[in-house]
């Protein structure tokens, strides 16, 4: 088997893959033919990502193959780089790459090498527009039929199947794409059906065939994502994007660029992200605002010509020019116009080059030029040829041809005396393939057009009724359009639906949440309560005992283990309070806060008044700003009590709509603020350090002589 091939049929996941390589390598001899082996599969494995990394591990590992002279190595090297720039959007250099790797493989008779080179050339050829595409699918196909790689000749087969798409004969390349997917069937293939897809989908995306597009387009990006494909991940997305915009399902399509546009500019793939600027450019234009659509085009231009993608390039001057056309800015149109067919002639670039043609039409008929109307629409149906042209095209020929001067269509090969009947011939395919589409709207306008013909050709009846039909036709898509925005608030109704379904599932989890603080408070204190209460008895018996056979030997540990139980015990109780959901009411707040001020004021014979303002019942606090709340006010309660030396303490608690604020407030000695050691300094960058874990702010003012000030504030 081939390098490629060999890859294609060993690797399950790109992503993974890749993983597991940069691992490798870490770990691996440098310098030696096992890494050079680990760069050229990682680096085969990162095209299919579509990251620029993958040429620059490409250029360690033809660098490292010339170090140590192995050409066949570099040869390999070169295909891998050569398949990354492709990817990238970086055409040019990765034919060049691919040149150079199939000199190398030709030079050491390689078999396998020489057809991966034509494979790679063969590929790229499209975007190239060398013309030789069937010679580099035929040397590839022979070259992997001569190893018996089954792998390879399907690689061949699968292109060879996309050369009509050249000459717009879609229909077969939808045919024999269709077979081939049908043959590949084992999981070993999905890479292959991977290809395949990319081929068949861009052919029904060119026939507008958008149902069956949109279905394949799901099944491609779903394949993609399993086997780790994000380039064809990419594709995939960016023409399903396209066929929203078709189907004028805006807000698809906006929220499908912005992800994607996201994800390329994270994996740095300029490729892609000129994809999506050009889709964006066209949602604009849609949506009659030209002027950003320019400059979503220019911003796609720029990347194209900065990865010298000409086709992008092309394209995006076309889709400029029509945006400047439709306000009102023709000479500049006109100008990017000949500028794509001139372009698009030097390379080959057979669909932009038919567009221009039919861009110039449409510009010369917006000015009432019919002369040159014709003479473009003449050129595009000699090019274009059936498959290349849109159901508007046969309209606009027919209207063409029957407002151009004889002269003109002498000049063209054309009888004056044959124009009606060209004329009518025309329209009445314009009416059958927009029926075909089952496209209303251009229906409508054959039909139109249809009933001005014959009017002018003095068949009113003929003319009558097609009037009647164009009037039944345009109520029914004035119906369609009305459905479709009925379709519209139904698909927000079910979201709606939806997003309720999500709260109260939110609701089902929050109660689930309750239900084990619950259990756990309870078990706290069931279990931890009764063993840290049982320390502090144990303890006082032993103290008691003590006192009275040895008073002078109680142990100072005795007296430490009853404080710290009765510490740890007063701490639990209020962990369990903090944790049970039945306290989330602030009442409960309220009378834990008045329970343990009194029960530390009093006994030091300190007056003690609880002021509320606000409506504080729809408060409901988080379990941590529960906590930490009644901890500082704890806190500063004991503070009080050891050290102000005071006669009164006022608490207030101020509900705002935003916000809560605790403010504490005593009449005693008062402390220097800058100086804390005397006034428990480890308390207060506690109490500072809970209120940044509820994003609040804690303040406390005071002056020697002058009490006390403490304030917390806790934004809602």
């Amino acid at each position: 088997m081939s390098f490629i091939t060999s890859l294609l049929d060993s690797v399950t996941h790109f992503g993974q893959a890749v993983q597991h390589y940069e691992a490798e390598l870490k770990n691996v001899e440098p310098g030696s033919e096992s890494e050079l082996k680990l760069l050229l599969e990682c680096s085969f494995c990162y095209a299919h990502l579509q990251l620029q990394k993958g040429e620059t591990l490409a250029n360690e590992a033809i660098a490292l193959a010339e170090k140590r002279k192995d050409n066949k190595r570099s040869a390999e090297g070169l295909c891998c780089k050569s398949l990354n720039q492709y990817r990238i959007g970086y055409s040019r250099e990765a034919h060049a790459s691919a040149e150079r790797a199939l000199s190398l493989f030709e030079s050491l008779d390689d078999t396998g090498g020489i057809a991966d080179a034509h494979w790679l050339m063969g590929t790229m050829m499209e975007v190239m527009g060398t013309g030789q595409e069937p010679y580099h699918h035929l040397k590839a196909m022979k070259a992997y039929q001569q190893l018996g790689d089954a792998t390879g000749i399907y690689l061949a087969r699968i292109q060879q199947a996309s050369i009509p798409l050249l000459q717009f004969q879609l229909a077969e390349v939808i045919g024999e794409q269709e077979k081939l997917l049908a043959e590949l069937t084992t999981p070993g293939q999905r890479h292959l059906r991977c290809y395949v897809y990319f081929e068949l989908l861009r052919a029904r995306f060119m026939k507008h065939e958008i149902p069956s597009l949109k279905s394949g387009m799901e099944e491609w990006k779903k394949l993609a994502e399993e086997i780790g494909n994000f380039h064809d991940y990419t594709q995939a997305k960016s023409i399903l994007t396209e066929c929203y915009r078709l189907q004028n399902l805006d807000e698809e399509v906006m929220q499908a660029c912005l992800e994607s546009i996201e994800c390329c500019e994270k994996l740095g793939s300029e490729h892609g992200h000129s994809t999506m600027l050009l889709i964006l450019a066209n949602i604009c234009y849609q949506q009659s605002q030209y002027a950003d659509a320019v400059n979503y085009f220019g911003k796609a231009d720029e990347i194209a010509l900065r990865i010298d993608s000409a086709y992008k390039h092309a394209y995006a001057l076309n889709g400029a020019g029509m945006a400047l056309l439709k306000s009102g800015h023709f000479s500049i149109a006109q100008q990017k116009f000949e500028t794509v067919l001139r372009e698009s002639k030097e390379t080959h670039d057979q669909l932009n080059l038919i567009e221009a043609h039919r861009n110039l039409a449409e510009l010369a008929l917006a000015q009432s030029d019919f002369n040159h109307a014709f003479h473009s629409l003449k050129n595009l149906f000699d090019i274009a040829g059936k498959e290349g042209l849109k159901v508007q095209d046969y309209g606009k020929y027919a209207q063409a041809m029957g407002k151009a001067t004889d002269q003109t269509l002498s000049d063209a090969g054309i009888e004056p005396a044959d124009r009606n009947t060209m004329q009518l011939e025309n329209l009445l395919k314009y009416l059958e393939l927009a029926q075909q589409q089952q496209s209303k709207r251009e229906e409508a306008n054959a039909y139109s057009t249809l009933a001005d013909y014959y009017e002018k050709a003095g068949d009113l009846q003929q003319s009558l009724q097609y009037s009647k039909q164009y009037t039944h036709t345009y109520e029914e898509l004035m119906n369609e359009q009305n459905n479709n925005a009925i379709a519209k608030l139904r698909m927000k109704y079910e979201n709606e639906v939806k997003d309720r379904e999500i709260v109260l599932l939110k609701k089902e989890n929050e109660q689930s949440l309750l239900t084990e603080r619950l259990r756990i408070s309870r078990d706290l204190h069931d279990d931890m309560g009764t063993t840290l209460g049982s320390i502090g008895i144990y303890s006082d018996i032993a103290i008691d005992q003590l006192k009275k056979h040895h008073p002078d030997q109680i142990p100072e540990l005795l007296h430490k283990i009853a404080s710290a139980s009765r510490l740890t015990i007063d701490r639990m109780g209020d962990l369990v309070w903090s944790l049970d959901p039945a306290h989330d009411g602030f009442e409960n707040i309220f009378d834990r806060m008045k329970a343990f001020a009194t029960m530390m004021l009093n006994p030091n014979e300190i007056d003690f008044a609880f002021e509320t303002t606000g409506d504080f019942t729809a408060v409901i606090l988080s379990m941590q700003q529960r906590k930490n709340i009644f901890l500082i006010f704890k806190e500063i309660i004991y503070n009080i009590t050891k050290y102000a030396e005071c006669s009164m303490v006022n608490v207030m608690l101020r509900h705002n709509p935003d916000s809560l604020q605790l403010v504490i407030e005593d009449n005693g000695k008062g402390f220097n603020i800058h100086k804390v050691d005397s006034y428990n300094g480890n308390g207060l960058k506690n109490m500072k350090a809970r209120a940044l874990e509820m994003n609040g702010e804690f303040d406390i003012f005071s002056e020697c002589g002058k009490g006390s000030n403490v304030i917390l504030k806790v934004v809602l």
